[in-house]
């Protein structure tokens, strides 16, 4: 599980023509020791930072963990040292 890792780079075009270029890297097998981080960075982000959601206590529904987390669970996976880059081309 140490030995694995995962880089994805993922590019985004907005309607006005802006390309949004997002890196996520992490070390550790992605299948496991990453995916159990994300999980439980993703469920203590709803139990000790609600008030900081997007949308706060009010918002529910079924959402996208960006949508529904937003910029907490980005702050909180940066971190437990996970690599999350945004930057505008």
């Amino acid at each position: 599980m140490d030995e694995g890792w995962f880089r994805c780079e993922l590019i985004a075009i907005a309607g006005d023509g802006r390309k949004i270029r997002v890196l996520i890297a992490e070390q550790g097998d992605p299948g496991n020791r990453a995916t159990v981080k994300f999980l439980c960075e993703s469920a203590l982000a709803l139990v000790l930072d609600t008030d900081a959601l997007p949308g706060g206590r009010e918002r529910g529904g079924v959402l996208t963990p960006a949508t529904g987390l937003g910029d907490v669970l980005v702050e909180r996976l940066r971190k437990t040292g996970t690599t999350i880059q945004v930057a505008a081309d």
